[in-house]
């Protein structure tokens, strides 16, 4: 099934700002992963229910527990979608027949990329005048 439905979910990560990519071996389940790519993504679960209803169109049947009643809240077999770390969100989206399933796992867009940009370059020009100091005061010490 992995085979089936990777390139036509990519088209549609593509087409919402994502990247998508497989985690996992795709023996018991088939691990999804999406990525903001572009300065455009679209929210998470924007992304998530245009790739639940290509899944359902290829499969012709999905199951998405969500917001189930009378189950476990932390069920996440029964009741999507799941916080997960990173600020990730996760479905599990059940094909029907032997029990096989995909779980989608959505990283967030970030709200302002070129602020972060400029944030992760402070400091890592921060940590290397870091390095670079504790290196100095290494070498001072061995010229004494």
């Amino acid at each position: 099934m992995a085979e089936q439905i990777f390139e036509p979910l990519k088209a549609v990560a593509n087409a919402h700002g994502y990247a998508l990519a497989v985690h996992g071996s795709l023996t018991r389940d088939i691990d999804l992963v999406l990525v903001p790519w572009t300065v455009e993504a679209v929210a998470q679960d924007t992304v998530a229910r245009a790739c639940i209803a290509e899944i359902e169109r290829i499969n012709g049947y999905v199951f998405v527990g969500e917001n189930m009643v009378n189950v476990d809240p932390y069920d996440f077999c029964k009741r999507s979608p799941q916080p997960m770390a990173h600020g990730r969100i996760g479905w599990s989206i059940h094909l029907g027949g032997a029990g096989a399933f995909v779980d989608l796992s959505v990283f967030p867009p970030i709200a302002n990329p070129v602020q972060a940009l400029h944030a992760a370059l402070d400091e890592s020009v921060a940590r290397q005048r870091e390095r670079q100091r504790a290196f100095d005061e290494r070498d001072a010490k061995e010229n004494i």
